[in-house]
């Protein structure tokens, strides 16, 4: 049954953690609404940013920027996931349950309150408009606690784009 295939590492935390801080760092690039060459190049570039710097921790082997959105779109939902079991506890006591240990980062990135994990209330989807682009520029500033690096700082700046 062996095809000469060696299965790749898991992701090592050192590169989990790699992913959440560069992600944060070119946020407004991957989170962009618009669908036109330039966002796509930009997109790609981030993403290319984010497997270079995997790529140069030597942990896990060459990660592809496949393997790496792909990680990044896993810890999004398992964040999203621990939200809605945090805020929807089961009554009767019993043990809290166990979230990721990444999910806060992340959160903290978005913001608690941000329809990445909240949704959209009152919206339809036929009633948003796609007519303009709004970019997010967010700061994130590293904070130390324990000796950890985390990053839970934001500063958050909207750009609006007329049609």
């Amino acid at each position: 049954m062996d095809n000469g295939k060696k299965r790749k590492n898991y992701f090592t935390d050192r590169e989990i953690r790699t992913v959440i801080e560069i992600y944060a760092e070119h946020k407004n690039s991957l989170t962009a609404k618009c669908n036109n060459n330039m966002t796509n190049k930009n997109k790609l570039a981030a993403w290319k940013s984010i497997t270079e710097a995997i790529n140069d921790l030597g942990d896990g082997g060459i990660r592809t920027v496949e393997e790496c959105s792909k990680k990044w779109k896993d810890l999004l939902s398992r964040a999203k996931k621990d939200t809605s079991v945090l805020k929807n506890l089961p009554t009767g006591g019993g043990p809290a349950p166990k979230t990721s240990p990444y999910s806060d980062i992340i959160i903290a990135i978005f913001g608690e309150d941000s329809p990445t994990f909240t949704g959209l209330s009152g919206i339809e989807s036929s009633e948003l408009s796609t007519s303009t682009c709004e970019e997010v520029d967010a700061d994130v500033s590293a904070v130390t606690i324990s000796g950890k690096s985390h990053l839970p700082t934001l500063s958050i700046q909207y750009k609006h784009y007329p049609p």
